[in-house]
């Protein structure tokens, strides 16, 4: 089930197994074409959706960040994943 790996992601992204670019483009990835659509999250939709909408403006440039509003970096992301962790247990 789609949710199962998406926490797996995230608990491998939390524990430090894996770098944040790597989880982002993982977990937008995933979103994007693993999710299947006739399988609702209910509630938790929201949460994960939170997830994927930092990882996709997540950016490793400092310079990029300042330049483009709404990029985020890497605290961003780890606060966000955090948050929505929580939100799933």
């Amino acid at each position: 089930m789609w949710r199962d790996d998406a926490l797996v992601l995230i608990d491998n992204y939390l524990a430090g197994s894996m770098g944040v670019a790597d989880f982002c483009a993982a977990f937008e990835e995933s979103w994007n074409f693993d999710r299947p659509s006739d399988q609702p999250l209910g509630a938790e939709e929201s949460v994960f959706k939170r997830i994927f909408d930092a990882a996709v403006w997540y950016s490793p440039i400092e310079e990029e960040r300042k330049r483009i509003p709404g990029y985020l970096d890497e605290a961003a992301i780890q606060v966000t994943v955090r948050n929505a962790r929580d939100e799933l247990r």
